[in-house]
């Protein structure tokens, strides 16, 4: 009977023993994964450089986006690989294959907003880089792809990326003819448009 008491005792001990070693495993792995989710949403080096690299291939790029992991992640700024792809970039290519690859994997939300309230859309406007032909193709493709021209930079009126459209339209045709093609597709009404009411 003593036998039988201290052998279940023992198995007692040792099941006791083996939960906790994995209770504290399962903590462990937890707090990795934390860590790891933390660092997940803070743009990786290698995957900035292939960002504003405009002469990466696709395969090179691609490679980089797959360190990436969260296309949500943000730079000390808050800017994600879009925003810093729109306001940097000469040629839209680039911005245009981060979209496409991320895109095929997951619904991509492109009117994320940094931290003054600014959109990939609204960084396109403000690339001294882009040529204006080169800004209404990423503006156009951006808006095709969801991002919208009436989101308002935080704490300021008529800071939205139609204002900043309408005010390029004032100076140069291809702007204005910009924003024919938002009425014509649906991105704007007729009476948002120059001449029609304020937003």
């Amino acid at each position: 009977m003593k036998k039988v008491l201290l052998a279940g005792l023992a198995s007692l001990m040792v099941s006791g023993g083996m939960l906790w070693a994995a209770q504290e495993n399962w903590i462990q792995r937890e707090s990795r994964l934390a860590k790891e989710q933390e660092q997940n949403k803070v743009i990786r080096p290698e995957v900035l450089k292939a960002v504003l690299d405009e002469e990466e291939t696709s395969y090179s790029l691609v490679r980089a986006l797959g360190h990436a992991r969260d296309p949500y992640a943000v730079d000390s700024n808050g800017k994600t690989i879009f925003m810093i792809a729109a306001q940097k970039n000469q040629k839209p290519l680039t911005l245009k294959r981060l979209v496409n690859e991320y895109g095929e994997f997951i619904d991509l939300d492109l009117n994320g907003q940094d931290n003054l309230g600014r959109t990939a859309l609204h960084f396109v406007f403000e690339n001294p880089k882009a040529s204006d032909q080169t800004k209404i193709e990423m503006a156009k493709f951006l808006m095709k792809k969801g991002a919208s021209p009436l989101i308002m930079v935080k704490e300021e009126q008529h800071s939205t990326p139609l204002d900043a459209i309408k005010q390029l339209a004032k100076k140069k045709k291809e702007y204005q003819e910009l924003l024919d093609w938002m009425v014509q597709n649906g991105y704007l009404q007729k009476e948002q448009a120059p001449g029609g009411p304020k937003i």
